[in-house]
């Protein structure tokens, strides 16, 4: 007895090794991927959105008026001017020269001078499309997205002021189509452009004045999309942010700032998240983490790094079914058993980059179900195979591996299975006599019977 129980554990150890090593595998070429075709989606789709609050710049200029001193009035009316003076009047042409006036004899100096201006209101308005596109064995959530906003400018100096506004581009990587920056009223003086990674926007503005700047552009982006607060004091004043989505699965970037109000879109799948916000002090942020799909490499990963639980369980069972119902198992049957059982994952891990992920789970399953199966109704015999075999790796194998695809309950799915599986073998054998099983190889024989010799 103890040299077969050696010889399985034996058998499950290197099995696991195995998982092991399938698992390890596709994690490392999940996370090469990840990083390879991440590149070149957000190449092709564009990057993540940090957009934000536009920054106001106010240049001016200052006179800055003094009357001469006397060593300055002297040089002013220096010899040469004298000079020019006495010879324009012998030639009877006096009028010419002119005489000095009271403005002449005053220094003035121009300074040129900046400060921060004011955006007082922003009403913004952001509507997400969501689409995923996979690339081997990963899922990326890219998305479109049409921003309009409407931001009140204040020139809060007591200068008129050319008012310069810069809003970085959002994306580092992205395309910006049907552009429009415009003020709500005409201004002559007011222009714009796109330079240095950013919307410039510039228009002369009266002390105290306020005007109403419109921005809007559609693009599109990958995995979030984020609006900040770019203010020097920190300050948000009169600020509403509408955002609205085509998919139900919402998410909220760490440290960010959640909707105020929250509702579902009538006419149409999504939310309606709304910020409202008086007067608030805060460096957060807010935004949207786009949802994303099952990665089919790193769940076959997750899957094969969990297997050997699952063939502990199936193990733990057949073993405890051997000694109490005298079923002839040879560790090479156990072998064959877990071999079958590594075949479902092995196969996943390669199909699921190919076909659907549900699908390559469904067809994994039945194959490694068919191995098993077919190999003990041989073994055995009909009744054990289809009954007790298959139940025990469907609950064992392929729930578990159902409890992966849902996300978040393979824990409780594990714990459940364990629960389960001590039940059953407490059940199984409350009546047998150990000391009579594990005392010598004789006595212990007709529990645990000679492997079958198949012909």
């Amino acid at each position: 007895m103890g040299k077969r129980i050696m010889s399985v554990v034996i058998i499950f150890i290197l099995t696991s090794l195995a998982w092991l090593g399938l698992g390890g595998m596709t994690q490392i070429r999940s996370e090469q991927q990840n990083v390879r075709l991440g590149q070149q989606v957000e190449g092709l789709w564009g990057s993540a959105h940090l957009g934000g609050t536009p920054t106001v710049q106010m240049n001016w200029e200052e006179r800055e008026e003094r009357p001469m001193t006397e060593a300055e009035k002297t040089e002013f009316t220096g010899e040469k001017y004298k000079l020019a003076k006495a010879k324009a009047e012998l030639l009877g042409v006096s009028g010419e020269v002119p005489e000095i006036t009271e403005e002449q004899l005053k220094i003035v100096k121009v300074h040129e001078r900046s400060g921060s201006g004011r955006v007082v209101s922003s009403k913004v308005s952001v509507n997400l499309s969501l689409e995923h596109r996979q690339k081997g064995l990963l899922w990326f959530p890219t998305y479109t997205v049409e921003f309009d906003a409407k931001y009140k400018i204040m020139n809060n100096g007591p200068h008129e002021s050319d008012v310069v506004v810069k809003v970085p581009f959002p994306g580092h990587n992205a395309v910006y189509e049907n552009l429009t920056m415009e003020l709500d009223k005409p201004n002559d003086g007011f222009s714009y452009t796109v330079r240095e990674r950013a919307f410039w926007g510039t228009m002369k503005m009266k002390p105290g004045e306020v005007r109403t700047l419109n921005l809007s552009y559609n693009s599109r982006g990958l995995d979030t999309w984020i609006y900040s607060f770019n203010t020097d004091d920190q300050m948000v004043r009169d600020f509403e942010l509408t955002m609205t989505t085509d998919f139900d699965d919402i998410d909220f970037p760490p440290g960010s700032i959640s909707p105020d109000s929250k509702a579902r879109r009538s006419q149409a799948d999504g939310w309606e998240l709304i910020w409202k916000k008086g007067t608030m002090v805060t460096t957060a942020k807010l935004g949207m983490v786009m949802p994303r799909k099952l990665d089919p490499g790193p769940l076959a990963a997750q899957m094969s790094l969990s297997a050997p639980v699952s063939l502990l369980f199936l193990f733990f069972v057949l073993f405890m079914l051997q000694v109490v119902r005298g079923y002839k198992l040879h560790y090479v049957n156990y072998f064959f058993i877990a071999a079958s059982m590594f075949a479902f994952n092995l196969l996943f891990s390669y199909l699921a980059g190919v076909v659907n992920v549900y699908g390559a789970f469904v067809i994994a399953s039945l194959v490694s179900l068919a191995l098993v199966v077919s190999y003990l109704y041989t073994v055995i015999g009909e009744r054990f195979a289809l009954y007790e075999a298959a139940s025990l790796q469907v609950v064992f194998q392929v729930m578990l591996g159902v409890a992966h695809l849902l996300q978040g309950n393979t824990g409780l799915a594990i714990t459940v299975c364990a629960v389960l599986t001590l039940a059953l073998t407490m059940h199984l054998t409350a009546k047998i006599d150990w000391e009579e099983v594990f005392a010598s190889p004789d006595s212990s024989s007709a529990h645990d019977p000679e492997p079958v010799t198949q012909e």
